[in-house]
């Protein structure tokens, strides 16, 4: 699914910490062009990808995603079941 990140009323701009439900996860940044937002993965790897980039991780690990500040945050998020 795409996920939209934004600090705008009404728009979804971090997403609390949380584990996933599969196997593992990925996530590809469909842009770069904004600012905070970052993927923070077990409290200690902050990530920010470039446009195409992608992370996978284990999906039982903690996550969050910070605030985005400026700008809107577009990634692809796919959970894979093995």
């Amino acid at each position: 699914f795409v996920a939209k990140y934004q600090n705008k009323k009404n728009k979804q701009s971090s997403l609390d910490s949380h584990i996933d439900g599969s196997e593992f996860s990925f996530v590809i940044a469909l842009n770069d062009d904004y600012d905070g937002g970052e993927l923070v993965i077990e409290n200690e790897r902050s990530i920010k990808l470039s446009k195409g980039k992608a992370v996978i991780y284990p999906g039982n690990l903690l996550h969050r995603v910070n605030e985005v500040k400026c700008g809107r945050r577009d990634v692809f998020v796919c959970w894979i079941e093995v």
